[in-house]
């Protein structure tokens, strides 16, 4: 019987995904938590007007995507505010995570813990030294030039009305 010898191919630098993972797991902290038992993380998105709301959730042993929306593009929510993946995908994760927690089978693991960062990553990720160095030119602020502020008459509709005559 043939066997492929196996290859491996890292994806993404080990420093990388942990700055990615701490960012997702800072996500839902603080007045954004799920207040879970389990570590998690996640984003949420929303689509162009608020057709779609998205949310991808993980734990250290399992990914979740979750899509809330109709599947024609007419269907969507009335306000935007309403129409995040925040108040309509993250919901259904928490709530599929919360059962998953109180399942008594031993199907998930709510002690399991995200891996350790690499060496590197506490240099990488402290904010005091790098908001401490001045910012380099191309990310400086500009003031617009002059001649870019214009200024415009704003003429009225001539095709409004005033009423019945």
């Amino acid at each position: 019987m043939y066997r492929a010898k196996q290859k491996t191919n890292i994806a993404v630098d080990p420093l990388y995904n942990a700055i990615m993972l701490d960012m997702l797991q800072n996500n839902e902290s603080g007045e954004f938590s799920m207040h879970l038992k389990s570590k998690n993380g996640g984003k949420t998105g929303t689509t162009d007007d608020q057709c779609d709301g998205w949310f991808i959730g993980l734990t250290p042993n399992l990914v979740v995507g979750i899509w809330t929306g109709g599947d024609d593009k007419w269907i969507r929510f009335l306000r935007d505010d309403v129409g995040q993946g925040y108040y309509t995908a993250k919901p259904v994760f928490e709530k599929l995570i919360k059962r998953l927690e109180a399942d008594k089978t031993g199907i998930f693991d709510i002690s399991a813990k995200f891996i350790d960062p690499p060496p590197g990553f506490k240099e990488m990720t402290n904010c005091a030294k790098f908001k401490s160095e001045p910012l380099p030119e191309f990310l400086r602020p500009k003031k617009p030039s002059e001649d870019s502020l214009k200024v415009v008459t704003i003429v009225k509709d001539s095709l409004t009305t005033s009423g019945p005559k």
